[in-house]
């Protein structure tokens, strides 16, 4: 996950990991990341499939 850099970097909850949804193609490349706004926030499941839809 520190390749991706998805661990929260200070504040209380500092090394631990972001709330994100990635959408990573059949060649692996990364075409879509989502982080959540708050650790207490959900990422927006619901914009995913259309993300998804894209690499079609």
């Amino acid at each position: 996950m520190d390749k991706l850099s998805v661990r929260m970097a200070d504040g209380n909850l500092a090394g631990l990991l972001a709330r994100v949804v990635f959408v990573i193609d059949k060649q692996g490349i990364l075409r879509y990341v989502q982080v959540a706004p708050e650790v207490t926030a959900e990422p927006d499941y619901a914009a995913v499939p259309a993300e998804v839809a894209k690499l079609a």
